[in-house]
């Protein structure tokens, strides 16, 4: 009777942990773009002039994340995926409009002034909006279609038991994505200032937004590879390369 009210209690709890790991997934990665690309909004729409200017853009990244966390807890996870994706390209391709309204300013005229910093953030984004729209699209592409509901219900306990390996492969791809994904980021992100031909503050705005769209880009070839084993492979060498070059960089670099 004990081993029966295990395995109930193992299927039952199953679906829940793998619920529980597809939300932090959609939060940590769509989410984590949605924060990112609002701390930004956050910086043209909160005035100037107002006290604590900077606490109010930290808390409305932390305030937009733990909203796309509640969201992705509350939606399907195919269509989190799809609406996070979406809200977060068209933050991405309105912010330069909103830099517009804002400040009067937009990417020809900071071309017109030599200011190629900005160019590049204006440019940077709008990339990134594009990529994430594609995100989107594809995401909306692979969402399952549901079988009848009895169907469903014919085929309950073959889909659980088949299932498994399917789920462990998600698992193993989300893992490869934010982990191997953040590595890869932050190599590129201590990489970058080292040798980009710029002063030390440009290159490093410009390495933290190139490793930003480095991130996304890996998350995007994690899940359009053929197998996690060669997901793995792929984000361990990048990851690898970038420690070499870094150490190599600082050991020679300054001979």
């Amino acid at each position: 009777m004990s081993v029966a009210n295990h395995t109930i209690h193992h299927h039952n709890a199953g679906p829940n942990i793998y619920r529980l790991i597809e939300t932090l997934n959609v939060a940590v990665i769509a989410g984590l773009c949605i924060a990112c690309i609002a701390y930004l909004w956050s910086n043209r729409l909160i005035p100037v002039g107002i006290e604590d200017r900077s606490h109010w853009e930290i808390t409305t990244f932390f305030t937009v994340w733990l909203m796309a966390l509640l969201h992705a807890s509350i939606r399907p996870v195919a269509s989190a995926w799809v609406e996070q994706l979406s809200l977060a390209a068209l933050l991405c391709l309105a912010l330069p409009l909103l830099n517009w309204l804002t400040t009067g300013q937009q990417v020809l005229t900071y071309g017109l002034q030599g200011d190629w910093e900005r160019v590049g953030v204006e440019l940077t984004v709008i990339g990134l909006g594009l990529l994430l729209a594609t995100m989107a699209q594809k995401a909306r592409s692979m969402a399952p279609v549901l079988p009848p509901r009895s169907a469903v219900v014919a085929t309950q306990q073959k889909t659980i038991t088949a299932s498994v390996p399917y789920r462990n492969s998600i698992l193993m791809r989300v893992l490869a994505a934010t982990l191997g994904g953040y590595a890869v980021a932050s190599g590129l992100a201590i990489l970058l200032p080292m040798v980009l031909p710029m002063a030390r503050a440009e290159a490093v705005l410009a390495s933290t937004l190139l490793s930003f769209a480095a991130y996304t880009e890996v998350i995007i070839w994690v899940f359009s590879a053929r197998a996690p084993k060669r997901a793995w492979q792929g984000v361990f060498f990048l990851a690898i390369g970038c420690a070499l070059t870094i150490l190599l960089n600082a050991t020679f670099g300054g001979m």
